[in-house]
């Protein structure tokens, strides 16, 4: 395990010659200041496209900077893209920290992973029905990011971030994503309008997520998550907000047929929990603030005539199986 310090009074004067000559368990270490990811003093060793992150096939290899207000990586880089970078090798327990990833009219997918299965149905070992994960990463954490700028994704409807690890009626397939001290304020998402359309910064689908300590400005995109078919979730001290279109949208923070804890966060500015069909699992919200004061339509996306902060929707209609637990002090301003 080595050490590769990236600057330009170092031994690698861009990210891309480092890739090059990293190996499993190796580590990055960024100088402050900015770095072009599509800088290459060497060929692009880590894959086939010069703009990723990461090191394919590598395992436990970490990229760390200064820190997210003193290093920061232009060129519009990607994470891992498994539809594009599958052929180099998928990299493992991958960490990235510490620095700022700025965009600029980019497109395409940050991170994407795991491949579903759209109108076609494979089968697990013990005979139960499967979507699928293969070229999945196990094992990766962002810490200390900031993702700013313009970046439309993948198009109308898709995440910035997609991780996917699998699901079966036995259960979903092992993801082990960690997001800590994120800093996300990105604008342009393709198909958002600015109340509705667009799609989440992360879609996660997997067993072991964890959200944590991290601050979203939902004003240039749909809305921070999607959770689907997942276990183990952890989502803890965040706060979402939007600094501009302040409205109830058609879709929140979605949390959709999942277990586990989603606590201590703030919502504010129509920010508000998207729960769907739970009832198969259980859900604990301890500790959340919600505040909808100031949103200029609190109502106008479902009707009614109080505004709300938790939309529950069970399409199934087991409504006496819903397994949600309030703990602690869920406060709530102007809105439930």
């Amino acid at each position: 395990m080595a050490t590769l310090e990236v600057g330009l009074d170092d031994a690698y004067a861009t990210i891309r010659s480092a890739l090059g000559a990293a190996a499993s368990g190796d580590t990055l270490l960024l100088d402050a200041g900015t770095f072009n990811i599509t800088s290459t003093t060497t060929p692009a060793a880590s894959g086939s496209a010069p703009a990723t992150l990461a090191r394919f096939g590598a395992k436990a290899l970490s990229v760390v900077g200064a820190g997210s207000s003193l290093t920061t990586v232009v060129g519009n880089a990607r994470i891992y893209v498994g539809q594009l970078d599958r052929n180099g090798g998928v990299p493992l327990d991958l960490n990235l920290s510490s620095f700022r990833l700025q965009y600029a009219l980019a497109s395409g997918y940050i991170l994407q992973y795991g491949d579903y299965i759209f109108n076609s149905f494979g089968y697990d070992q013990g005979g139960n029905l499967y979507y699928g994960a293969a070229n999945r990463i196990v094992g990766l954490s962002l810490a200390d990011l900031s993702f700013s700028g313009t970046h439309a994704g993948a198009g109308s409807g898709t995440s910035y971030l997609q991780a996917v690890a699998g699901y079966s009626r036995a259960g979903s397939g092992r993801l082990d994503l960690n997001l800590d001290r994120l800093d996300v304020a990105l604008t342009g998402q393709a198909g958002f309008n600015g109340s509705s359309g667009g799609g989440s910064f992360l879609y996660g689908q997997g067993d072991g997520i964890t959200l944590r300590r991290s601050s979203f400005d939902e004003a240039g995109y749909r809305s921070a998550f999607t959770i689907v078919d997942s276990s183990n979730v952890s989502i803890s001290g965040n706060t979402f907000r939007r600094s501009t279109n302040r409205t109830v949208r058609s879709s929140g923070e979605i949390f959709q047929n999942s277990s586990g804890t989603i606590a201590g966060n703030k919502f504010l500015d129509g920010a508000y929990l998207d729960l769907r069909n739970f009832y198969q699992d259980k859900l604990i919200l301890a500790n959340n603030s919600f505040d909808l004061s100031g949103v200029s339509n609190p109502t106008a996306q479902f009707g009614g005539s109080d505004p709300f902060a938790i939309l529950v929707r069970n399409s199934s209609a087991l409504t006496s199986d819903l397994a949600l637990t309030f703990t602690g002090v869920n406060s709530f301003t102007n809105g439930l």
